[in-house]
């Protein structure tokens, strides 16, 4: 794809969902993925359902054109059953660019709950670039379990940076990876406030 990808996720039952491509292809433009149930409509707004989300691609690299910070994932309000990830899936799935997940947004109807974790980068998944995590959603609903500015068994060759302005994390924060990977750069971890620890 010769331009940018926006992924809108507003209801349905979804298992996995990409912003980028599947097995192959590139996308030479920005990816953007937003979570937004409250955007539902009437016929789609029971029963709704979503497993992981990943910024980038299912085994595709993703090599932009252009600097910027993507792919970005944006989980506004509903509930992922277990992870987000700023990056890809798979070996092959490397990002070539500068991932940033926010979770949450400034609606006081609105609420983010990410089941599992929330990674800057991929599911095994290299990221060539710098990562940041964003979470800050003042519904009391609001939760996850853990932040990662890393990746799942995945490196970031850059900076990491996470930042928790308000929210609840169940059990931890951590500036690296999960499992395995490293992150080349500088790890910041910014807690302006919200809470952590609390499962």
């Amino acid at each position: 794809i010769n331009g940018d990808v926006i992924l809108n996720i507003y209801g349905g039952q979804i298992g996995d969902a990409f912003g980028g491509s599947n097995i192959n292809g590139n996308i030479t433009g920005s990816i953007t993925v937003n979570m937004d149930w409250s955007l539902a409509s009437t016929d789609c707004n029971t029963d709704l359902s979503l497993g992981n989300v990943y910024g980038g691609s299912n085994l595709a690299a993703y090599t932009p054109t252009k600097a910027g910070n993507y792919p970005a994932v944006n989980i506004y309000h509903g509930t992922v059953t277990h992870s987000v990830f700023g990056g890809g899936k798979g070996a092959t799935a490397v990002v070539t660019s500068n991932p940033i997940v926010t979770i949450g947004d400034d609606n006081a109807n609105h609420y983010a709950v990410v089941t599992e974790n929330v990674y800057g980068g991929g599911d095994a998944a290299a990221v060539t670039g710098n990562t940041r995590v964003l979470y800050n959603d003042n519904n009391a609903s609001s939760t996850v379990n853990n932040l990662f500015g890393g990746g799942n068994a995945a490196g970031v060759s850059g900076t990491a940076t996470v930042t928790l302005t308000s929210g609840k994390v169940l059990t931890g924060i951590y500036g690296g990876c999960n499992a395995s990977g490293t992150v080349g750069g500088a790890i910041a971890l910014n807690i302006n406030g919200g809470l952590v620890g609390t499962d």
